[in-house]
């Protein structure tokens, strides 16, 4: 292994947030939304939800992640801990006319 190999490999990303810990604070935000509410609003079953939320999925598909993302009104991107949440945006807006449109 070269020194570039070592130093990307110790070069942590920005992410390091897992996606549970955003989800679990954008439920907050939403007034402490439960597991249930999310999962009825996203048309999700609540057990991948639960999942998602306990880190028991290391890598979440893109067709689970899309409804939670557009429930918040964010982007996979920013769900995934890839791209910042913006910090002007008004805390608790979410977007269940959206989700619950999409699902269908």
């Amino acid at each position: 292994m070269n020194q570039d190999t070592t130093a990307k490999k110790l070069k942590k990303t920005p992410k390091e947030k897992p996606v549970g810990d955003i989800i679990r604070q954008l439920m907050r935000e939403c007034g402490n939304i439960r597991e249930a509410e999310l999962a009825r609003q996203t048309n999700l079953p609540q057990a991948t939800i639960n999942r998602l939320l306990l880190g028991g999925t290391d890598n979440p598909r893109a067709n689970t992640l899309k409804p939670i993302a557009q429930f918040f009104g964010i982007s996979i991107g920013q769900l995934l801990g890839e791209e910042p949440i913006d910090q002007l945006r008004i805390h608790g807006a979410y977007q269940p006319e959206k989700a619950a449109v999409s699902s269908i």
